[in-house]
This record gives structure tokens, sequence and C-alpha cells, in this order.
């Protein structure tokens, strides 16, 4: 899903500062829906990475918490472009 141009999804959350970068799961007890809509039966639990946590939309504790998160496939190509050379380490 892209929102305003970009791969991130949005969140029902009860998140806290300090929590940007934390990694974001699927957990189904059970089964799951496939990405084709499928049902998928399978005993115990599944579990699977789907994004990075980046914040919320409202920081007000009173109104909804909408959470920000980007997807993980964003992640991974981000990660798999990275070139080596065209950064410097601070140490």
């Amino acid at each position: 899903m892209k929102i305003n141009g970009q791969q991130k999804i949005l969140l029902d959350t009860a998140t806290r500062e300090g929590m940007s970068g934390s990694p974001v799961y699927l957990r189904s007890e059970g089964g799951y829906t496939n990405i084709n809509g499928d049902l998928a039966v399978i005993p115990g639990t599944f579990t699977k990475f789907i994004g990075i946590y980046s914040g919320r939309i409202d920081n007000s504790d009173v109104k909804a918490q909408i959470g920000i998160m980007w997807h993980g496939d964003v992640i991974k190509q981000t990660l798999n472009n990275l070139q080596p050379a065209s950064y410097k380490l601070i140490t």
C-alpha cells in the first residue's frame, strides 16, 4: 500500500516515544490469510516480519494513536541497494 507515494502502512497502535526503529511482526494462532486471500490453517503460531515502526501521526495520548510502519520489502530493498563506497563511517 502506498501512502503519499511511499510504501508505508498505517497501524492502530498504543506506542510511546523511543519505539521508532522497532521491528513489527504479524502473529497469528492456528492460521493466517495469505496474499491471495486464501486461508492457510497451520498448527501452532505463525510469525512473520512485516516492517519497521517509524512513529505516530498524532502524538496525543488522548486521541487515536495511528502508527506508521515502513513495509518490510522497502527495508529489504534499501539494504540490498547499499553502496559500500557511498558513505563514510564516523568513529
